[in-house]
Formats: C-alpha cells, structure tokens, sequence
C-alpha cells in the first residue's frame, strides 16, 4: 500500500499521469512553460521512488535551515 490506502501500482501511475500532464502543458504551450518557470518549477521526469528521495533530501536540507534560524510557520 502507498499513499492514501492505494496500491501503489495505482499510485504510480496517478502520479504519472499527473507528472505527464504538467511537462506535456510546459513543452507545449509558452504560456505555461512560462508561468512554472516564473514560479521557479523546473519540469524534470523520473520515477516515484526519485520523486520520493529528492522530496527526502529537501526535507533534510531544509529542516537544518529552519534549525539554525529558529524560523517558525505564522
């Protein structure tokens, strides 16, 4: 089981589809391409399990940051 209870063959491939959908909008319309790069998204393919790790990384990378600076969420 994945997320939410699904099996994760259903997962995957939701986020798949989710993932083709938001690079086939980047690669093929200039107005989207636009806005997620104006928001600083940068479209990369990969799998669950890559998407998984990286999310990991950031979480690590991020939680020093908010450690050392005390920041807090208002």
């Amino acid at each position: 089981m994945s997320q939410g209870g699904k099996p994760r063959g259903q997962w995957s491939r939701c986020v798949f589809l989710v993932l083709a959908f938001v690079a086939a909008a980047g690669s093929t319309s200039p107005a989207a391409k636009e806005r997620l790069g104006g928001g600083g998204y940068e479209l990369v393919g990969g799998t669950s399990e890559q998407f998984t790790a990286h999310v990991k990384k950031e979480i690590a990378k991020w939680a020093d940051v908010v450690k050392r600076t005390g920041a807090k969420v208002d």
